[in-house]
């Protein structure tokens, strides 16, 4: 593609008034755990260019000042063939965020005027106009006062607007154009930082509204449905019924707006991922609670999934946090699906996502790979729209009513949040700059002249019903709402002849979906489309047909016909949709799948959640039809552990001899053997040893000494593989438990690689007795930093520890410096009021964090070698942080700090709870049994949550075993690195992180 200035105009009446002030964007930029701060002002040139002026006050160093419409109209470029136009600007609208039309096509514009720190005083405006003359009319405030809104939709008559804690019901009755009944249907959203409030609503295919979490969460309930119960979103996003005030959490998790393709399938995004899709509904995941987590959302661009590369045209800006980012995504918002019919069809269907402290919309393609998709670049070298007016901030999009691609600009000079600009930058700084600013475009092609649509509010419902096949997704989506609300069966005839005959399968999707919401769609229906050849729509059949497998044979036999079917997204659904069918008939399909497509972990994934009520069966079934494991060996064993955790779980001891009866072979390598015999310990290790239930069993009896005597030598053979004495030692930390101890005193030493000093951690972690806590407080010294903080965790997470954790402290055997602020704590909540006394003597008053870095900053004037810096880096981060493809993504990713300011970078070490981004706060999870869990909240579901700690660990806890969850604003970096690291250490470190 070639990408071009076009001829950019107003619409002839639209406002065209400059702005003496600067305008502002939604802040959706890059969060990393550490706070970045500011640089000395620099400022890149691009060719024609201007160099940096003098600096106005209040502004960014090297920022311009702001633009007129036009002038910025005039500065941004699309591709040839298109043009951009104005539709509004200040002072008609100031600070969009959102838009939305109703059924009559009048633009509804959320303004956050309150943006950043308030007092609240968003606003809604209502636009009226526009339709065939393109102008707007009137334009009225239709609702003021709320709190930091940032997501519409229309509802009958009215509009729903978020604006945490609620979602509101506006509406105006007596036609003044602005709103007089203001009603809650739902409260309970986080508030906070308004960068990560609830917002994003769009209509979903199957008659539910779908909201995005925007990285807060809450106990959602509606006020005036006290009988309806409250719904916890965290981690989750959501979708709900208005009248009905059903609410529930879904999988993914968006921080700012979500789309979905033509088919339903639902892509999201945050602020370094542009496009996500959400692979696994957790629908599917409630069905088994005991399933090893698997997070059902995918990053899937292919040319960067994190941070993927930008081309902006605007002269890179001081930035506030991310200096390294820069050309990069930062922050990715609005991700939309453009399924309008106006712009030429190489955009219909495309991915689009606004990247506002760049300035420009990025387009991608989505494309079918295996059971999922990928993400790939269209434009090479350029972006499908980029302004070179820096105050140019896209932030969201929408398809019109007339099918043009609209965006939100709002227009502001600063694009970060408070929280994340350092104190002494945010004095210099007007963070309002252009509060009284903003713009709605769209994207039209050059020769476009006509506005004219329908007003679909009038049509009667036999007239909606054509709107179902419109190419344009505005009108289609406009129509289904339409006839969910007015639940007029009038048009069900209509409607089955449209599901039963129509050559356009768009048309069959909609009649039978909007047929599902007037609770009238037949059987004969869906099973139709389930023989229809695109995919889509047999995929939506098999969604439609669930609810109803149980019951009907007919549809049953339409189903398992599609076991074989040649698109692996069909497969995928199938293995899913199979879980509502009787076993008797569903799990031979599944097992043929599963033979065919063990190797993709989704289809695996999809099996497990069908048989999860009934995993043993399933095995038998399995396991008749010849030996599993001949061919594809590594899917398929996965496939079958995973089964062995289910088992394991049930707590049947007669189910567990069976699975390995059928699955344990001499002929199979001993490390898959000892996979599948783990998997079943693992599956009930939280409630039983599992030796205590094998040795009953004679069934397995010479397997057990087999394996017993085979882990115990693997163990003693210094040239067996790292994987296999890691197996070996899991296997013997269950069946022989007493062997542990001495086992464990030799691998935890820094000699032996981590990963099996791990091993031996958790090892001593089961049934965890004093005689373990005192072996590790004695080999604390002696090992690798991210194993010490694993063995730091296990002493933690028992109170019972407490008592011995403070002996080793007076006698000197455990340094005060080896806890840090959230140990010290921790430990004196479980020791008794007569032990604090003694331990408040040992600890005495920490110094503050901000004396220590000033008593440090000498170590930024000595020589220093970046090539011990990666050594440094390698021995005491790595555990935690990924820099140039080595160590493991817990926290941030490193490559993002190169050229920061190395006094920053002392700051951010020394002092890690400084500033700690949201999604990376420290979660301390306590379970009805008296454990704490601490770590990074990684993902959850209805059933279980998982928690991620250094190496990579992970802590998955039923959610039915907890007491308490809580965030504390703490980084799970620990203080007191100082205690470790040398001051060259501290300066090599810091030298070779800042390499470019």
């Amino acid at each position: 593609m070639q990408c071009a200035s076009r001829r950019n105009e107003a619409v002839p009446g639209a406002n065209a008034r400059g702005s003496s002030n600067l305008p502002r964007c939604l802040a959706l930029v890059g969060f990393a755990m550490l706070t970045l701060a500011i640089g000395s002002g620099w400022l890149e040139r691009v060719p024609g260019g201007q160099a940096e002026s003098a600096p106005a006050a209040g502004l960014p160093r090297g920022f311009p000042p702001p633009s007129t419409p036009q002038q910025t109209l005039a500065s941004i470029v699309v591709p040839r063939g298109l043009r951009v136009e104005l539709v509004a600007a200040e002072p008609d609208i100031v600070d969009p965020v959102a838009f939305t039309w109703d059924a009559a096509g009048r633009l509804y514009v959320v303004e956050m005027n309150d943006y950043p720190t308030g007092p609240p005083g968003g606003r809604i405006k209502l636009l009226q106009g526009i339709r065939g003359h393109g102008k707007i009319d009137r334009v009225s405030v239709f609702a003021d006062g709320l709190p930091f809104p940032d997501g519409v939709f229309p509802w009958r008559k009215g509009i729903l607007v978020t604006a945490a804690p609620n979602i509101w019901y506006l509406e105006d009755r007596d036609g003044d154009g602005r709103a007089d009944i203001k009603q809650v249907f739902f409260t309970g959203f986080h508030e906070g930082n308004p960068q990560h409030r609830v917002n994003g609503l769009v209509w979903g295919l199957d008659n539910w509204i779908y909201g995005c979490n925007g990285d807060s969460g809450g106990l959602i309930r509606a006020p005036d449905k006290p009988d309806r119960p409250a719904r916890e979103i965290r981690g989750r996003d959501f979708r709900f019924r208005p009248d009905s005030r059903e609410i529930e959490p879904i999988s993914g998790q968006s921080q700012y707006g979500q789309t979905f393709d033509a088919w339903g399938r639902r892509f999201i995004c945050n602020n370094r991922v542009h496009i996500r899709l959400v692979q696994l509904q957790e629908r599917y995941l409630r069905r088994v609670p005991d399933l090893v987590l698997i997070n059902p959302v995918l990053n899937i661009a292919e040319y960067g999934p994190v941070g993927a590369k930008v081309f902006p045209l605007s002269q890179p800006q001081e930035r506030f946090n991310d200096y390294t980012h820069s050309g990069h995504f930062t922050s990715a918002c609005s991700v939309h699906v453009y399924l309008g019919d106006l712009l030429p069809p190489e955009y219909q269907g495309c991915a689009y996502t606004c990247e506002p402290v760049h300035n420009l919309i990025h387009r991608c393609r989505i494309v079918p790979r295996g059971s999922s998709f990928v993400a790939e670049r269209v434009d090479n070298g350029c972006e499908f729209f980029a302004a070179r007016d820096p105050w140019c901030r896209p932030v969201y999009i929408n398809t019109g009513p007339d099918g043009a691609f609209y965006v939100a600009d709002f227009y502001r000079a600063v694009v970060e949040h408070p929280q994340w600009i350092p104190p002494e930058v945010q004095k210099r700084l007007n963070l309002r700059a252009g509060e009284d600013g903003g713009r709605i475009y769209r994207i039209v092609p050059e020769n476009f002249r006509s506005w004219n649509y329908p007003d679909l509010q009038r049509l009667p419902s036999a007239q909606l019903v054509p709107e179902l096949w419109h190419p344009n997704i505005w009108r289609r989506d406009t129509a289904q709402r339409l006839l969910y609300e007015r639940q007029d069966k009038s048009v069900v005839p209509a409607l089955q002849q449209l599901a039963r005959d129509h050559a356009d399968p768009q048309a069959r999707l909609r009649a039978l979906w909007t047929l599902e919401g007037l609770q009238a769609l037949s059987d004969d229906l869906i099973a139709s489309a389930l023989t229809h050849g695109e995919v889509g729509l047999r995929e939506n059949a098999l969604i439609l047909a669930e609810p109803r497998l149980s019951q009907s044979p007919s549809l049953q036999a339409q189903v398992l016909q599609l076991v074989r079917d040649p698109e692996p997204r069909i497969r995928f659904q199938v293995a899913l949709s199979l879980g509502e069918m009787p076993p008797d008939k569903a799990y031979p399909a599944l097992a043929e799948i599963a033979r065919q497509d063990a190797e993709d972990q989704w289809i695996r994934l999809a099996i497990l959640t069908s048989v999860g009520q009934q995993p043993l069966t399933f095995v038998e079934t399995l396991m008749s039809k010849g030996r599993f494991l001949e061919s594809n060996p590594s899917g398929r064993l996965n496939l079958l552990t995973g089964l062995g955790r289910l088992i394991g779980s049930c707590q049947h001891p007669q189910e567990v001899a069976r699975f390995l009866e059928l699955t344990l072979s001499p002929d199979l390598a001993l490390e898959e053997q000892l996979a599948l015999a783990l998997s079943v310990a693992e599956g009930q290790a939280r409630r039983n040893p599992l030796a205590l239930v094998l040795q009953k069993s004679t069934v397995v009896s010479d397997h057990f000494r087999r394996l017993q005597d085979q882990a115990t030598m693997i163990l003693k053979q210094s040239t067996a593989p790292v994987s296999e004495r890691i197996q070996a030692l899991r296997f013997l930390s269950i069946w022989s438990a007493g062997q542990i101890p001495p086992v464990a005193e030799e691998f935890l030493q820094a000699r032996y690689p981590n990963e099996l000093q791990l091993a031996a951690v958790e090892a001593l972690g089961r049934d965890f007795d004093e005689r373990k806590a005192r072996l590790l407080l004695a080999r604390l010294a002696q090992l690798s930093p991210g194993v010490r903080s694993e063995a730091m965790e296990l002493l933690f997470r028992t109170k019972t520890a407490a008592p011995w954790i403070l002996e080793v402290l007076e006698k000197g055997e455990l340094r005060p410096s080896d806890l840090d602020g959230r140990r010290r704590q921790q430990l004196s909540e479980a020791l008794p009021a007569e032990a604090r006394a003694r331990l408040e003597k040992i600890l005495g008053r920490p110094t503050p964090r901000r004396d220590i870095v000033r008593k440090y900053r000498d170590v930024l004037q000595l020589p220093a070698n970046p090539t011990r810096g990666k050594e440094v880096f390698l021995k005491h981060c790595a555990q935690c942080h990924q820099r140039d493809g080595m160590g493991i993504a817990v926290g941030p990713n490193l490559d993002d700090v190169r050229g920061r300011p190395p006094e920053h970078l002392l700051e951010e070490i020394l002092d890690p709870n400084a500033a700690v981004a949201p999604n990376y706060f420290t979660y301390v999870v306590e379970t009805y049994s008296g454990q704490t869990y601490t770590g990074i909240l990684a993902s959850e579901t209805a059933t279980r949550i998982v928690l991620l700690r250094a190496e990579g660990a992970r802590d998955e806890i039923p959610r039915q075993d907890i007491a308490e969850i809580r965030a504390t604003p703490i980084s799970l970096m620990p203080e007191g690195l100082e205690q470790t690291l040398s001051r060259q250490d501290l300066a090599d470190l810091i030298a070779w992180l800042r390499q470019p």
